[in-house]
């Protein structure tokens, strides 16, 4: 591998699933001022599949989203994908772009690709359509310099985050009378449907175990120095020392800006239920579960992912709920 590639700062890659906490961890590298910060760039492959033939779950579609992630290292837009971010509200979750244009807007591919370059190479994007073997190619074929945060989160307090999700559209009079029989995550197709994708309770805990890594001894090389594994609980107790680790590792200064808005950020009281927000107690957010979910549906989320609530460390309900009448 080329160490002169290496020189170059690092792209910046945070890997998470569906309400795992990414935006909030988004944040933390889009309000610093040095980075360009793409919001979920592989969001457009929905439609680019669409528009080319190309079916989910393919080499054709892993190799389109390396592409993206490829022109993204090199600063370069195609004009399909940008016309899809032109199109999406999740352009405006991307600081440098909205400072440059003044309202968000993206003016065209040269002007994304010039304003990207006037950061010379200090790039990050958070991605939950990706996994390591999606990226492996990158490093190893490309020699692109990425630096991987791999954000987990406990099982049980995702589900209990798509849950709220999903009961925030319209869920018809049949499917709600199945949730005092059954639970809610089957009626409303978030435990075990097919295909298993990350959106359910068993491709989540599926993907945590295929590619989260919680020894350094067990890096392969193409990895080490790499790959970064963060809970998103251990954010949520101690905001600011996660943050400064990570910066740590990315190896790039820890701005008062960044400082700031963590400090702003993760402890305040929301005041309308925002489920996108990056504004809330993160402490809360991270432990609402355990009130919030019937202790049937605890049962079955760790029933089916014991062996990674157990690899990640995360205690049983039991333990938890015993600790917690023991102290009263």
């Amino acid at each position: 591998m080329s160490s002169e590639y290496n020189r170059f700062p690092p792209v910046i890659i945070i890997m998470a699933q569906w309400r795992f906490g990414s935006s909030v961890f988004g944040e933390l590298f889009n309000q610093n001022s040095d980075l360009f910060y793409l919001f979920e760039p592989l969001y457009t492959t929905t439609q680019l599949r669409e528009q080319k033939g190309i079916g989910l779950f393919t080499p054709e579609s892993q190799e389109m989203s390396r592409n993206i992630l490829r022109n993204l290292s090199r600063c370069q837009f195609d004009p399909d994908f940008v016309e899809i971010l032109v199109g999406w509200g999740g352009k405006f979750n991307n600081e440098a772009i909205c400072k440059a244009s003044g309202r968000c807007r993206i003016i065209s591919p040269s002007w994304m690709s010039d304003l990207c370059r006037k950061y010379k190479g200090r790039l990050a994007s958070k991605l939950i359509r990706a996994n390591l073997e999606l990226l492996r190619p990158l490093i190893v074929d490309d020699n692109i310099n990425l630096k991987i945060v791999h954000l987990v989160r406990d099982p049980r307090g995702s589900a209990l985050s798509r849950i709220k999700y999903t009961l925030s559209k319209k869920i018809s009079p049949t499917v709600r009378s199945q949730f005092p029989k059954y639970g809610r995550l089957n009626p409303l197709n978030l435990f075990s449907v097919t295909p298993e994708t990350g959106e359910t309770v068993r491709g989540m805990c599926k993907w945590i175990r295929k590619n989260a890594v919680v020894s350094p001894d067990l890096l392969p090389a193409w990895l080490q120095r790499r790959y970064y594994l963060v809970r998103y609980e251990d954010f949520a107790d101690t905001p600011l020392k996660v943050t400064q680790d990570l910066y740590r590792f990315v190896g790039i200064p820890f701005k008062k800006e960044v400082q700031d808005w963590v400090i702003k950020n993760t402890d305040v009281t929301v005041s309308k239920n925002d489920l996108f927000s990056t504004h809330r107690n993160s402490h809360v957010a991270a432990t609402h579960w355990i009130k919030d979910l019937t202790e049937m549906e605890v049962g079955q989320i760790e029933e089916e992912c014991q062996d990674v609530l157990e690899l990640m460390g995360y205690e049983p309900y039991s333990q938890l709920i015993h600790r917690e009448q023991s102290t009263r």
